[in-house]
């Protein structure tokens, strides 16, 4: 436990920095969604496209996305089949009540990304990422679609398609990967460019969220069903698929940390967009993301 907190003691430093920066030297949220556009379009690419060929990928690995995509699923479920009615059966309004059950749907998996790094190194980051490829796939279609037929100004199929087909880090997983698959090398001037864009991948998620986080805000049902759900029973599917699956280290933390992670910023993303409850969103983020912080160490040491 010691050797992980020194471990871990850059990643608090580094969002302690973020959240000093947004109460003392005018940054607000707009920086954090700026610093997190950088992750998607730049960073998170070049640090696929820098590890992924020279990766020892084994079966175990290659399951990692398919258990986030089950995990991803169950949230699905929960949120729409469980959290909905029984809000909306208290009287709560609609919009807030579709925004919980996004929250419980949306895993937050870039923020477990600076934890896997402290404890696993690059290899933790580039598996994470591989991780959250499954969890993508739902997030992006199934959960995407449940908030669409929850909004005013629903966007196309084809619009959505060209959206997920486009994301940055989905070309450099694939191109990573076949160079893999090839046994083939990034070449020196292209690895020379990538592997400092890829360092910047932490650094810069950690100073996103510590921009992000608010005060603690004040206990409502909503809010509170909304994180046990996602983070809760994310603990137990955790345990449930380490312990059937055997899992082992960085493949171990990577589910355990992976299931029972913070709610995501898509929650926030999707209500805006979507004119559901976007200041419930805020709130929710806030309050999850602060729980992640203490939650998560202690997920890897499991």
């Amino acid at each position: 436990m010691g050797q992980l907190s020194v471990d871990l003691l850059p990643v608090l430093l580094l969002a302690l920095l973020g959240q000093v920066l947004r109460r003392f030297a005018g940054f607000g949220p707009e920086t954090s969604g700026t610093l997190l556009r950088l992750v998607l379009k730049v960073t998170l690419p070049a640090l696929l496209l820098s590890t992924l060929p020279t990766l020892d990928l084994t079966p175990e690995l290659a399951m990692l996305p398919l258990l986030a995509a089950i995990n991803a699923g169950i949230a699905y479920l929960l949120g729409s089949r469980l959290l909905l009615p029984w809000l909306l059966h208290r009287g709560q309004a609609a919009p807030t009540a579709a925004t919980a059950a996004l929250g419980v749907m949306i895993a937050n998996t870039s923020f477990i990304l600076p934890f896997l790094g402290a404890v696993h190194g690059a290899e933790g980051l580039t598996l994470g990422c591989i991780y959250d490829l499954g969890n993508a796939v739902i997030i992006y279609t199934v959960v995407y679609s449940f908030a669409v037929r929850r909004a005013k100004h629903p966007l196309g199929r084809r619009a959505i398609f060209f959206e997920v087909l486009t994301l940055p880090p989905l070309w450099g997983l694939f191109l990573g990967a076949s160079l893999n698959v090839l046994a083939l090398e990034l070449p020196p001037p292209l690895y020379a460019v990538a592997h400092p864009l890829g360092a910047m991948t932490v650094p810069l998620l950690l100073l996103s969220l510590g921009l992000s986080i608010e005060r603690l805000p004040r206990p409502e049902p909503a809010l509170l069903a909304a994180i046990a759900l996602r983070m809760g029973m994310g603990v137990l599917v955790g345990l449930f698929f380490a312990e059937v699956f055997a899992l082992e280290g960085v493949a171990r933390s990577i589910i355990l940390a992976g299931c029972a992670a913070p709610i995501g910023f898509n929650t926030l993303v999707f209500a805006s967009a979507h004119e559901l409850d976007a200041d419930f969103a805020a709130r929710l983020l806030s309050a999850s993301l602060l729980l992640g912080m203490l939650s998560t160490p202690l997920l890897l040491h499991l």
